[in-house]
């Protein structure tokens, strides 16, 4: 079987149309291995960092996406799946559809549209929970949904779409929780501005460098 293989770099996004009608999108840092025609009986797609799938229905055909320690089998769906090599969890959203979570361990779970299923890459766990779809997927819509998250999380999302280096003058910076909406196609000074409004850190950037401090 013959592929194709697209990465997309740091700072941009890419969105392609598959053999069999499937519609991807691809944020920053993220790479896919697919094949030039589907043959056989499944629809295997290989992916590292993030994407949004529009998956063409063919019940004889199954869609799956393997992506890091877990596979992500369809029919017919729509959904979100994260799995970056720099984070410790695997995240698949479910927008429409049905879809079968599969782990590498033998652990797997059905996903109803709403619901986010969990790997932890360290141990192997997988669980899920509910969430507010639009917020996960606000990425594909231009927007830094920041819900709850660390600052480690939130500047991990910055590096890879600005291209930039982290460094921390206080580690303990890393675990302040941050919530709002930032626009993603802000520029990098006026988003860490938003971010310097709380109070709780300061920024200084040097050339290709973030410097974070107090």
């Amino acid at each position: 079987m013959v592929y194709n293989e697209v990465e997309v770099p740091r700072g941009g996004e890419f969105d392609l149309i598959l053999a069999d009608g499937t519609t991807v999108w691809l944020n920053a840092g993220s790479k896919l291995r697919y094949p030039v025609e589907f043959v056989g009986k499944e629809r295997r797609v290989f992916l590292e960092g993030e994407a949004y799938f529009a998956v063409a229905k063919d019940a004889g055909m199954p869609f799956r996406v393997e992506i890091l320690q877990q596979t992500v089998e369809v029919l017919g769906t729509e959904f979100n799946v994260s799995g970056y090599t720099d984070e410790a969890t695997i995240y698949t959203t479910l927008v429409t559809g049905k879809v079968k979570v599969a782990t590498d361990s033998g652990e797997n779970m059905i996903l109803a549209p709403g619901e986010q299923s969990m790997l932890d890459c360290r141990d192997g766990h997988l669980d899920k929970r509910e969430v507010d779809v639009e917020k996960v997927i606000a990425w594909k819509k231009g927007m830094f949904i920041l819900e709850e998250q660390t600052l480690e999380q939130i500047m991990q999302k910055f590096a890879r779409w600005y291209d930039m280096e982290i460094v921390y003058r206080d580690k303990e910076l890393k675990d302040i929780v941050f919530k709002g909406v930032v626009p993603r196609y802000a520029e990098l000074g006026e988003v860490l501005n938003i971010l310097e409004k709380t109070n709780e850190v300061k920024f200084d950037i040097e050339e290709r460098t973030v410097i974070v401090f107090k």
